[in-house]
């Protein structure tokens, strides 16, 4: 079975042909695709394309790119959300200094809140981590000390050491 882990249907650059891509992956053998949240003003949209085709599921979560825009959410929004139906990930979530687009204590907190809510609803994070790997590495290590969470790399960039530390940790 051919899984695409991680698509971004709802992105607006598929509005006119987006019936048409996933027509394309499906003939192509893709059986099961994740249709990842990168904010919570676009869950909706993510949320619907996993309602609306039964070979299409969600996340819910925020990149790091748009942490900045996060400040206010908890991690009781993230569970609640997460409790509906055909979700089945927290993220796309983590840290990425290489573009520094949202401040990195920010990226780190807003980050810290996804874990709580994979914790809570034994959903797993989609970690997305770029030129962060020593603070990445500090909080996967931390976190999981405080109580067990599974997660997926994406978005990888780093080395074999960060990659061996993830998949100690479960990821």
């Amino acid at each position: 079975m051919l899984i695409d882990s991680h698509v971004n249907l709802h992105a607006p650059q598929f509005d006119e042909d987006r019936d048409q891509v996933i027509d394309r992956a499906r003939a192509a053998g893709v059986e099961l695709m994740v249709e990842i949240s990168d904010k919570l003003s676009t869950f909706e949209a993510t949320h619907a394309l996993a309602m609306a085709h039964d070979d299409i599921w969600c996340t819910v979560g925020a990149h790091p790119h748009e942490a900045k825009d996060h400040v206010e959410m908890t991690v009781a929004d993230l569970v609640t959300l997460a409790k509906r139906p055909r979700v089945v990930g927290i993220g796309e979530c983590g840290l990425d200094f290489h573009y520094d687009l949202s401040p990195r204590e920010l990226q780190a907190d807003v980050f810290r809140r996804h874990i709580e809510a994979s914790r809570e609803t034994g959903l797993p994070l989609v970690v997305h981590t770029r030129e962060a790997d020593e603070v990445m590495a500090a909080i996967l290590t931390e976190e999981q000390v405080r109580g067990p969470f599974k997660f997926l790399m994406h978005c990888y960039t780093s080395g074999p050491e960060l990659a061996a530390l993830a998949a100690e940790l479960g990821g």
